[in-house]
């Protein structure tokens, strides 16, 4: 729930007639003050719908909504940025926002502006939140007065928000060089060091940065704790700041913020940008060509990843007011990108796990990306919308031809079903974009399917990759995501598992695909593993190995079958348009046919055998391996799919094995059992007549009890005899004498019911 501000009152006239909260100085450091607003300061202000008390300003007592605008307050000190910090209790059902501009007298006002949770500079589980850098129009250089208001909102019956304590920290670096002047400084130290520093032997050379020696002077600037490790990942983040100042000081204050403040002892970001397309160096980094610092921005991805943060606010507008990135802004990270990608060897449109991510990860993406869409919107849907254009015009840059072919799932080349679907959470996916749905073993639930059409120009054998992307969706990915490749000699089905893949591209194997056939895979929701996992739908990529080899198939027996003869054939096919100078057929009691209880080898091609089996098996696994020789003498080896069946020609045994009789009940308890000790039983005939009659009366059929009541339609003896099915289909011959009869019944003292046993 979110409550907008409607109405902005001015207070002018209470400035002589206010007290103003204390202002606090930052340590020693002149250029840092802080305000602090708390508990009954919040008096002060205009209030409607809310009450002030020592814990700070709330909702009144029956208010459903609130408004807060404090008096003008003159900073302690002239500013160039100020940076909201506040500790709030803000339940689920209720909401808080924090709007503030800034004055260079008093009356005329910069814009209103929504500041939020800085999600760079936070945590999560943080009491205290730091909230977006609100910077000074470069015009003005500096501002002296503030004013901020407060808006507030819950359900009924659900705790109203209280705001313990709000500070403000004034910076001013609005002494130092501007951008200009810096630009200019920069170029006199680049030609100074020129005739030292060997030229960048990386194809794609470093783009002008404006570095730490020039606009970081202070001696906080310079230390030794640093550590390094080696760029894989490039990410983009943006400041969240106004971009309406003067970069160069906007820099500087970020830096003295991180450093100070938040006391990190540095700037978190491996790099700045602004809009003109000027790069800063941020983070100390040292010898950038040999090493790659660990900044402070990502979490866990730090190590390994070098990121570049946009200066300005570039949230799209579903997720609040941003601005977009400029040309030249893009260029500039496109050019830094492509430097350390030449430099590094990272592939653009590659995804891999990073040093201390357990996931995988696109090789460029957002500061989002890092975990799934997360708890941070960064860098803002209008820098993370251009992602694949950065990905292109980087392989651009360094001379990077994909050899893969895509299908994206956004293109006309994949179908889906009518159904209901989900997308990932902020832009979540290969391409900035995939679709999920939910697993199901329940085929009557299953509705979710997609298909991409595996177009190719030319026939051949290719490798087929999927990609499941690290998304945040409060659940796990499937453990079985059963894949169909339809491919030029039939079909293949193939089961992956995304959870311990997710966020990087996953092989489903080599197949020979046809250009003129219609090639296609296909996934669904259905699985045989598990129910209410992800499973993604997300971009699949193609790669050309060569010209087609061929396949082997297997035919009989047939996946999941029961062979009921010691005395098993087999079947197969190998379709190549080489000719086949080697066949072997392999069976085994495991999957990787590491227990091999057959192994024949033929010269030639061999599409049939018939094996006997001295013993039976609850599971055989086989498989055929065929060489093929082409005409210049190499050989490429064609291996079938892992197919399992089970053999079992031994029939079960079973016998009745007690007749019971309760006093006083004209009923019998008939109770019998049986064995088999490969594919088990599943069901049992049981017959009676009276004894020494003929034929046998059957009493049930096929049935999975082991007891039952019988009642003699007269008091006669009455013999009985069984004779069970196993799971196989193997029929127990029939007993040639009766098993047991009424007149071995034993007469229980008590009412005792005998459990009726299922199978």
């Amino acid at each position: 729930m979110q409550f907008k501000t409607l109405v902005v009152m001015s207070l002018m006239g209470l400035l002589a007639a206010v007290s103003w909260p204390e202002a606090k100085t930052a340590g020693a450091r002149s250029s840092v003050q802080v305000l602090s607003w708390q508990g009954t300061d919040f008096a002060a202000g205009d209030r409607q719908g809310t009450a002030v008390s020592h814990t700070g300003l709330t909702l009144a007592k029956t208010a459903m909504t609130g408004l807060f605008l404090s008096p003008v307050i003159p900073s302690p000190m002239p500013f160039n940025a100020v940076v909201p910090e506040w500790r709030a209790d803000v339940p689920e059902s209720a909401s808080l926002e924090i709007l503030l501009r800034t004055s260079s007298n008093g009356r005329e006002w910069s814009q209103w502006v929504d500041v939020h949770a800085h999600e760079d500079w936070n945590t999560p589980g943080d009491k205290r939140l730091a909230g977006d850098m609100v910077v000074v129009p470069a015009v003005d250089i500096t501002h002296r007065y503030l004013q901020f208001q407060v808006s507030a909102g819950h359900y009924a019956s659900t705790p109203p928000p209280t705001l313990h304590q709000l500070d403000f920290v004034f910076i001013d670096t609005s002494d130092g060089p501007t951008t200009a002047e810096l630009i200019a400084q920069q170029q006199e130290i680049d030609a100074a060091n020129s005739a030292s520093t060997p030229d960048d032997p990386q194809n794609f050379p470093r783009p002008f940065v404006i570095s730490r020696a020039a606009w970081c002077t202070q001696p906080e600037c310079w230390y030794t704790d640093l550590d390094y490790e080696t760029a894989t990942h490039l990410l983009v983040h943006h400041t969240v700041t106004s971009s309406n100042g003067d970069s160069a000081a906007t820099v500087r204050a970020i830096w003295q913020y991180h450093t100070f403040t938040r006391g990190w002892g540095d700037i978190g970001y491996n790099y700045l940008v602004d809009l003109n397309g000027v790069i800063f160096e941020g983070h100390l980094n040292g010898n950038y060509q040999e090493w790659d610092v660990v900044g402070v921005h990502s979490g866990n991805a730090n190590a390994g990843g070098m990121a570049a943060a946009l200066i300005g606010n570039f949230t799209s507008p579903d997720e609040g007011s941003g601005i977009m990135p400029s040309t030249a802004m893009l260029n500039a990270v496109a050019d830094l990108f492509a430097w350390k990608a030449d430099q590094r060897n990272i592939g653009p449109y590659g995804a891999s796990r990073m040093v201390n991510v357990n996931w995988g990860l696109p090789h460029i993406m957002g500061h989002r990306d890092v975990y799934g869409g997360l708890n941070t919107l960064c860098p803002g849907g209008n820098a993370h919308n251009y992602l694949p254009w950065l990905r292109h015009a980087i392989a651009s840059r360094i001379g990077y031809v994909s050899p893969y072919i895509y299908v994206d799932e956004l293109s006309g080349d994949f179908t889906k079903s009518n159904a209901n679907w989900y997308e990932g959470p902020r832009g979540c996916g290969d391409n900035i974009h995939s679709f999920y749905t939910w697993s199901t073993t329940d085929p009557n639930q299953s509705t979710n399917w997609g298909r991409w059409a595996l177009d190719v120009p030319v026939n051949g054998r290719y490798r087929i990759d999927v990609y499941a992307p690290y998304c945040d969706t409060g659940a796990a990915e499937t453990v079985g995501a059963r894949y169909t490749v339809n491919h030029a000699y039939g079909a293949s089905t193939v089961t992956v598992n995304q959870d311990a893949h997710v966020g990087l591209w996953m092989t489903l194997g080599e197949f020979d695909l046809a250009a003129s056939s219609t090639n296609n895979l296909y996934l669904t929701d259905l699985t045989s593993t598990d129910n209410g996992r992800g499973v993604w739908f997300d971009a699949v990529r193609l790669l050309y190995l060569g010209e087609a080899i061929g396949q082997a198939n297997n035919t009989a027996p047939a996946p999941g079958i029961w062979v009921t003869t010691p005395q098993v054939d087999f079947s197969w096919q190998i379709v190549s348009t080489a000719p086949v100078i080697q066949t072997q057929l392999q069976a085994a009691t495991d999957m990787a046919l590491h227990n091999l209880v057959l192994d024949q080898t033929w010269s030639g091609a061999v599409l049939q055998h018939t094996h006997p089996f001295a013993q039976d098996y609850g599971q055989l696994y086989w498989r055929v391996t065929a060489v093929t020789q082409n005409i210049d003498g190499s050989t490429n080896t064609l291996v079938s799919e892992v197919t399992s069946f089970g053999l079992d020609a031994m029939p079960p045994t079973s016998s009745v094995v007690g007749v019971y009789q309760i006093p006083n009940d004209p009923a019998y308890i008939i109770h019998w059992q049986g064995s088999d000790a490969t594919s088990g039983i599943d069901g049992y005939t049981i017959q009676y007549r009276v004894q020494g009659s003929d034929p046998w009366t059957t009493w049930l059929a096929d049935t999975p009890l082991t007891t039952s009541r019988f009642y003699p339609p007269d008091e006669q003896v009455y013999e009985f005899r069984s004779q069970a099915v196993d799971m196989a289909g193997n029929s127990e011959a029939p007993h040639a004498s009766a098993d047991m009869n009424t007149h071995q019944a034993i007469l229980l003292s008590h009412a005792i019911m005998l459990p009726f046993i299922r199978r």
